[in-house]
């Protein structure tokens, strides 16, 4: 059962002498009760500007899934505003679906670890079943949208990304992989890589790599450049456009700039 719970740009409008709504007041709070997941989970639904406007013209929109959704969600916003301001910038204006998970390593990871005490990681498969079964039909049908479908995320929601690219879906045209923590299961992602018979036509991917400390830099450097050759080789995209290093950001600052050089990069 889906329940929307509240319209934060309903309640603005009604507030008289209250400020004009920015473009990040304007979301849906809905949650979902997930037979899959097996709980509820909540979203935040952003509708482009002028979406319920009867003189714009778009018919269908493009949608955004942003895991950690409650931490990049302004930040995603903001960003995508910006870029359609700038000058010979290709409007982009998709309807954003921001997942909260509150057990990251139980959603983001598809490799089960083994330690002392019990653990709920490895549950990833699970986590794209209910992205593919329940969120993406609920958005498709309750909202104008097309079948142009971006996923973001970062450190283990990187990690995820990097595996639902991998996998054999396309649920997805493009992804992009903030930092992601390939060294959760290295090996797996590179068994992957070596045993997929696909060419990744239709996909494209965006992974922006780091500074980390000096011992693990270059292991994670790396790893993200393993995945970015391999996949250059067998689709043919240039490998600058699949993967970046920027030495002057860190693991924590680095989502800002990935978030907005992957939709720029994405969009060309």
């Amino acid at each position: 059962m889906i329940r929307i719970l509240t319209a934060t740009f309903i309640i603005t409008f009604l507030c008289f002498g209250c400020k004009k709504p920015t473009v990040k007041d304007l979301y849906v709070k809905t949650d979902i009760d997930s037979k899959v997941l097996k709980e509820s989970r909540n979203l935040f639904i952003q509708l482009p500007s002028g979406y319920y406007d009867q003189k714009v013209t778009h018919d269908q929109y493009p949608v955004l899934v942003l895991l950690d959704g409650n931490s990049y969600l302004d930040h995603t916003i903001n960003t995508i505003e910006t870029l359609n301001k700038e000058e010979g910038q290709a409007s982009y204006s998709p309807i954003i679906v921001a997942i909260d998970s509150p057990d990251r390593e139980k959603d983001f990871t598809f490799t089960k670890i083994e330690t002392v005490r019990k653990n709920n990681t490895g549950n990833g498969k699970i986590f794209l079943k209910f992205i593919e079964d329940e969120l993406i039909p609920f958005i498709d049908d309750h909202y104008k949208t097309s079948d142009s479908r971006m996923l973001i995320g970062h450190s283990l929601g990187g990690l995820c990304v990097v595996n639902i690219f991998l996998s054999d879906n396309d649920t997805f045209r493009d992804y992009i992989a903030s930092d992601p923590s390939i060294w959760w299961e290295p090996k797996a992602i590179e068994e992957k890589l070596q045993t997929s018979a696909s060419d990744y036509q239709g996909k494209n991917i965006y992974i922006a790599t780091a500074f980390r400390d000096s011992i693990n830099q270059s292991k994670n450097l790396e790893k993200h450049q393993l995945i970015a050759r391999v996949i250059s080789d067998k689709s043919g995209m240039e490998r600058s456009r699949i993967q970046r290093y920027y030495p002057n950001e860190s693991h924590r600052s680095i989502p800002r700039v990935a978030i907005r050089d992957g939709i720029d990069i994405l969009n060309q």
